[in-house]
């Protein structure tokens, strides 16, 4: 499992650092520093490299059924989305209520015709999901097309709250 650590930064005037010019190559750090530099009391004090550097990779994949829809025949789609860890680490979601997706209906020119969380109920506990390297958790659920005009082009995005790395913007063809 990968936990982040973050340090306190000294604020005090003589440790703002004075502008240098920029060496010409950074210099390699040492054996040693190299060997226990991960341990958070040995560090050099940069911040830690972005996950998906260290062996962290997760993607988010999205489909809409059916992507062509008669608003006469059909007020809903569903939409699946599924979050895949491809990495080599456990990766840890926090959320800070129970919601875990949310998906925007958007109209011509980017306007919010519906946004699904609306009518769900969540519960106001944070949680957190854990997903090991080589699965997946999957979410079905369904959009309402109430506010769809036909005739207009229509986009589903699809996003994780508070991380907006992780979302996907889905076309929609609506029809009378």
């Amino acid at each position: 499992m990968q936990t982040v650590g973050l340090r306190a930064r000294d604020r005090s005037p003589e440790a703002t650092p004075s502008p240098s010019p920029a060496p010409a190559e950074p210099e390699k750090p040492g054996f040693l520093r190299r060997s226990v530099g991960w341990l958070p009391w040995v560090g050099d004090g940069q911040p830690a490299p972005a996950k998906s550097e260290r062996g962290v990779s997760l993607e988010i994949s999205a489909e809409v059924d059916p992507a062509e829809v008669s608003l006469a025949a059909r007020r809903s789609v569903d939409v699946s989305v599924v979050l895949r860890n491809t990495g080599r680490k456990t990766v840890v979601l926090t959320f800070p209520t129970g919601q875990r997706l949310e998906l925007l209906l958007r109209g011509p020119g980017g306007l919010i015709l519906g946004r699904w969380s609306e009518d769900q109920v969540f519960t106001q506990e944070t949680g957190t999901l854990a997903i090991n390297p080589g699965e997946r958790v999957e979410y079905r659920e369904t959009v309402s097309l109430r506010a769809a005009k036909a005739g207009q082009p229509h986009t589903i995005e699809v996003s994780v709250p508070g991380m907006p790395d992780l979302a996907r913007t889905l076309s929609l063809d609506v029809r009378r």
